[in-house]
């Protein structure tokens, strides 16, 4: 199994997928990811859809990869935290939801909201124009 990749929609999106997949080419565990839509919170990514190839259910491929997504945006983040909505019935997701740092933060219409915090990453710095001093 090689390092999971990450692809763009289109070249101006802040939309990717990625991809963890086997060496015969097969993808066995793939996330969407997006930035901004958070109820109002722009900066925020969005772990859309989590999947792994039922033949590959229950091996940790889905911790793996979720492990680099989440490597990978706290280095490139803009300042937000990723979060992800899961249906309460979804226990094994939650489970390994929690195991990544992942926390319960509320109930809602898309199902339950999980948090993760991430802390660094690369903030955006504003441009601000300087001030001319007189002499």
């Amino acid at each position: 199994m090689g390092p999971p990749t990450r692809d763009k929609f289109a070249e101006k999106s802040e939309k990717f997928w990625y991809n963890l997949t086997a060496p015969h080419g097969t993808i066995v565990s793939s996330a969407w990811v997006t930035l901004g839509d958070d109820e109002g919170n722009k900066t925020n990514w969005v772990l859309r859809n989590v999947v792994t190839d039922p033949r590959f259910l229950n091996q940790g491929f889905a911790k793996r990869l979720l492990g680099y997504v989440i490597q990978h945006l706290k280095v490139n983040s803009k300042g937000g935290d990723i979060v992800l909505y899961v249906s309460p019935e979804l226990v094994h997701a939650i489970n390994l939801y929690q195991g990544l740092g992942f926390k319960e933060v509320k109930a809602g219409k898309y199902g339950v909201k999980y948090v993760y915090k991430v802390t660094g990453g690369k903030r955006k710095r504003r441009k601000t124009k300087r001030r001319k001093t007189r002499r």
